[in-house]
Formats: C-alpha cells, sequence, structure tokens
C-alpha cells in the first residue's frame, strides 16, 4: 500500500490533466520494461493495467520513477505508484512522474513465463502442442532448418512478417536468386489473422512451400503478446509444413519459438542459413553467375515497387496520424471553450444572485425606514391634535407636511430598486477589487449608491 490510498483506474489519468497538473493519482499494475543496468537518477518503464483480463489490448502508461525506489523490483512484479501525469508536449501520450513506488502482492500475467504457464492450462491448446512445450521445457527450438539441401531445383519459402517493409528488404537482400520467395503480411496484434496466414501458407499458390518462416524485428510487449495465443500456438504446431521463427525476442522467449521446427536470433539469421543450405559449407567457392542486365532492371523495379508501397503505407499513416491531432485538437478547443462559457454563465448567475439578495435587502430597509416614518408622522398628528395648542390653520399645516413627507417616504420605497440599478452620474473612485473581494462587499449592500459603485466596479472588469 501507498499512504493507505485506493488505487484508482487508469482511465483517470486524462481527467487528472484536464483537472490540472499538480493534481497526484495512484495506479496499480505490473512492472514491464525495466532495464537491466541503471545509469540514471530516473528511470523510465511501462506500468500495465492488471484490471481484467490479460490481453494486448490492456491499458498502460509510462512511467518515470527514482532509481533507488526500484532497486529490489523486476519485471513482473505488481506495484503502486504514486506521482503526477503530464502529457507530453507531442500531445499523444500521458506520461506519469512517479514520487513513491511499493511492490504489492500479486502474481504476474504479461512475463513470458507467466504467459507459458497459462498456456498449458489453456482448455484451447491442442495435443501436438502441448507435447511439444513439454518436451521443449521452456526452452527454444535449436538454430537449424528442417530441411535436406535441394539438388537442382530452387527452394521455395513463403515468410510471413509484419506490415512494415524494412525487414523484408533486408532479408531480400541477403537471398540467393535461387531462393523462390512468397510474402504474407500480417499484423502482430491479431491471433486470427497470424493463424489463417500460416493455415493457408501450406498450399501457397497450389505449390506449398519447402519452408515457412514467421518472423518480426522486435516490437513492444503488445507484439509478442499473440505470440502466447493458443490460436496461434496450435496453428505452427498443426502446420502441414514446417515452420521456423525469429521474432527478434530472445530475452522474452514466447512460446512459439519453443513449437515451431527451428528457432532463429533474427529474420537475416534465417536467410543467411537458407543460403548456407543451398551451396553447403563452400559457399565461397560456389559464386552465383552475374545477373544481366534485364534482370537487375526487374530486380529494381520490384524494389522500387516495394519501396513505392511502403511509401504509401507511411503516407497513408501520417494522414491518419494528423486526422486524429486535428481531431483531438478540435476537441481540446472545444472542451476549453465549453468551460469558458460553463465559468461565464456560473460567474453571471452568481453575479445575478447576488445582486437579487442585495435589491431585497436594500426595498427591506426601506420598508422599515417607511414603516417608521408612517409611525412617527401618525403619533405627531395625534399628539398635536389632543394637546389642541395650536390654531386650526397651524394645526392644517402640520397635518400637510407631514403627509408630504410619508409621500416621499413611499415614493423612495417604490423606486428604491431602480434607483439601485441607474448607472452613477461619476465615476466610482475606489479602485477595482478581486472577485472574492466583491462577492463579500455586495453581501454587506443596503444602499441603492453601494450597490450601483459595486455593479459599475464589476462591469469595468
Amino acid at each position: 500500500m501507498v499512504d493507505g490510498g485506493q488505487a484508482q483506474p487508469f482511465q483517470t489519468l486524462r481527467a487528472s490533466l484536464r483537472v490540472g497538473s499538480d493534481t497526484t493519482v495512484l495506479l496499480e499494475g505490473e512492472l514491464h520494461g525495466l532495464p537491466r543496468t541503471v545509469s540514471r537518477d530516473r528511470v523510465w518503464f511501462e506500468l500495465i493495467d492488471c484490471a481484467g483480463d490479460a490481453s494486448h489490448s490492456a491499458a498502460s502508461v509510462t512511467v518515470s520513477a527514482p532509481a533507488a525506489s526500484l532497486a529490489e523490483l523486476r519485471d513482473g512484479h505488481r506495484i503502486r505508484v504514486r506521482g503526477r501525469p503530464h502529457l507530453r508536449l507531442d500531445g499523444m501520450r500521458v506520461e506519469l512522474h512517479a514520487e513513491t513506488v511499493r511492490k504489492v502482492p500479486g502474481a504476474a500475467r504479461y512475463t513470458a513465463a507467466a504467459q507459458r504457464l497459462h498456456l498449458r492450462r489453456a482448455p484451447a491448446l491442442s495435443a501436438a502442442a502441448r507435447h511439444r512445450l513439454q518436451a521443449a521445457a521452456g526452452k527454444p527450438a535449436p538454430r537449424t532448418l528442417p530441411l535436406r539441401p535441394p539438388a537442382t531445383r530452387s527452394l521455395r519459402v513463403h515468410w510471413i512478417g509484419p506490415l512494415s517493409q524494412e525487414t523484408r528488404r533486408d532479408i531480400d537482400g541477403l537471398l540467393n536468386r535461387r531462393v523462390r520467395s512468397s510474402w504474407t503480411t500480417v499484423s502482430f496484434r491479431d491471433a486470427n489473422q497470424i493463424a489463417d496466414a500460416i493455415h493457408a501458407a501450406s498450399t501457397h499458390d497450389g505449390v506449398p512451400p519447402d519452408l515457412v518462416v514467421l518472423f518480426r524485428g522486435g516490437g513492444s510487449w503488445r507484439d509478442w503478446f499473440v505470440l502466447n495465443d493458443p490460436i496461434v500456438v496450435n496453428a505452427v504446431a498443426g502446420a502441414r509444413r514446417p515452420i521456423v521463427t525469429a521474432v527478434g525476442h530472445q530475452g522474452d522467449t514466447p512460446a512459439i519459438t519453443s513449437v515451431g521446427a527451428g528457432n532463429f536470433n533474427t529474420p537475416t539469421d534465417i536467410a543467411k542459413a537458407v543460403n548456407a543450405l543451398l551451396y553447403g559449407p563452400t559457399s565461397r567457392r560456389a559464386v552465383p553467375r552475374t545477373e544481366t542486365h534485364d534482370e537487375q532492371v526487374s530486380r529494381q523495379v520490384r524494389q522500387a515497387q516495394v519501396e513505392m508501397t511502403e511509401l504509401r503505407q507511411r503516407v497513408a499513416t501520417a494522414d491518419q496520424e494528423a486526422a486524429a491531432a486535428r481531431h483531438r485538437e478540435r476537441t481540446a478547443i472545444s472542451e476549453r471553450d465549453d468551460a469558458r462559457r460553463q465559468t461565464q454563465t456560473w460567474r453571471e448567475h452568481c453575479v445575478s444572485r447576488a445582486t437579487q439578495q442585495a435589491l431585497d435587502r436594500i426595498q427591506h430597509r426601506s420598508l422599515r425606514q417607511a414603516a417608521a416614518t408612517i409611525v412617527v408622522a401618525g403619533g405627531t398628528i395625534a399628539a398635536l391634535q389632543l394637546l389642541d395648542a395650536l390654531p386650526w390653520w397651524q394645526l392644517l399645516l402640520a397635518d400637510a407636511g407631514i403627509c408630504i413627507i410619508v409621500g416621499v417616504t413611499i415614493r423612495a420605497l417604490m423606486t428604491s430598486q431602480n434607483r439601485a440599478r441607474r448607472p452613477l452620474r461619476t465615476p466610482a473612485t475606489e479602485p477595482l477589487r478581486g472577485t472574492s473581494a466583491w462577492f463579500s462587499r455586495i453581501d454587506a449592500v443596503t444602499s441603492p449608491r453601494q450597490l450601483r459603485q459595486l455593479l459599475t466596479s464589476w462591469e469595468k472588469r
């Protein structure tokens, strides 16, 4: 526990940013991506939300924490982090600057060992895949190709890899001309798509390939999480053609590397092994013939087409990111305008309410003054008539004067609110005050002139 607090959902980060940058949040999740060696004061890692089932779509946040607080922590530990969220300058990601990090009880869910344990318990795992996992005992398959050197014909290799074309260009640059390659691009966050590509590779173009290679060049934990899915592991274990893997995650060792016929560190290692299979250990004496001009032009055209496809994909991705950025900008502007309108409406409501309360106080004060004046005037008239000390015409003049005073008082009572709303003839001499001071003063208003001064100062703000 951290200060005995209750962990908040990951979705509160955006809301915390709207409240203010000084808001402190408390998150609980699984630590991932902790560097093995720490040489700085602060260390960056990823905190994965453990709410719900383990999935590649689980929410996560990048965390920056003091290196001293991570001395005894490792990937897979359940931790609680208290800190302040910050939005990066590009507005694409929320980061958490941690103040305290504490380990809490909880089993790992996103490490390779935890995924293997979960996979062995999965009822959807096939018998062939379960047997290979038990035989491998968590170790990857050997770095060998399950093929014999072909005599005269070419070698057909089907490659299944990510949408990016960079790794494909590297492989094409190393392969021998006798290798006939075919390609299938898949998303490494869709288990069904990878499994369908493996099944379809067995009868690619009507002629099955000699070898199927499932590769990718690195990536985050979200990209290799699917390689522990029972659907993909069953497809590799039950494939009709030999499958070799090169997923670039030797430190994570996903389960798919244990059920394949072979496993290599990188896709380029497989390309080198294929060339060595074609020419054997004396590959230096078996120099391939020089390409003709037409073959060079065809290869350059194919390479240009691949680069054009990748460029179009990058342009489309950039357009999508730009559209998303414009949408976020419009949303932020709309939220800002809504907040301003709500603030202005609430302020006007508060001013109107305070003004009405001040008018009511002025009206009550005028009523009290009028009632007192009428009582005094009536008492004076009654006293003069009882004393009978004055002539009749003086009594008449006194009654007329008292009636005039009562009439003026009643008129002042009836026009008190109008006089309070009337603008000042001369500007107020008092300096403008803050909002809190203005509301404090209007709560003590008892005369129309005081209210006029405050309303005039508010209009000048």
